[in-house]
């Protein structure tokens, strides 16, 4: 039970600093912090429009299949998969940026860290 009981307080003093935290990252930095946050909420949409979009695909696929001669079906598998391709080569390039975000984020983080008062 102690043992539960110093987790516990471990937990709770690790979280009194976190508003400290949070004011010396937005300080470092309020554009790269903003950015951070948008770049990762654009990230996170990019998984479910894949989904979504295959989901498109399947079935434009199976429509041109199923009617041959119909060369509008075929061209929409094309730009389906032309979107496909356009989302993930957005999404590695959007990883990229975010890295380099990152880094001069906690560069700048870093730099200030040295000389901060409270």
């Amino acid at each position: 039970m102690n043992f539960l009981i110093a987790k516990t307080k471990k937990i709770f003093n690790t979280l009194s600093n976190l508003p400290r935290a949070l004011r010396l990252i937005w300080k470092a930095g309020k554009h790269w912090t903003a950015a951070q946050i948008l770049l990762l909420l654009i990230r996170g949409a990019i998984p479910a429009a894949l989904v979504y979009l295959t989901k498109l695909f399947v079935d434009a696929l199976v429509l041109a299949v199923n009617e041959k001669q119909n060369y509008e079906n075929i061209y929409r598998v094309i730009w389906l998969g032309a979107a496909f391709g356009i989302i993930t080569l957005s999404s590695e390039i959007l990883s990229g940026v975010s890295q380099i975000i990152y880094t001069a984020h906690a560069e700048r983080l870093s730099s200030m860290s040295l000389h901060y008062e409270p």
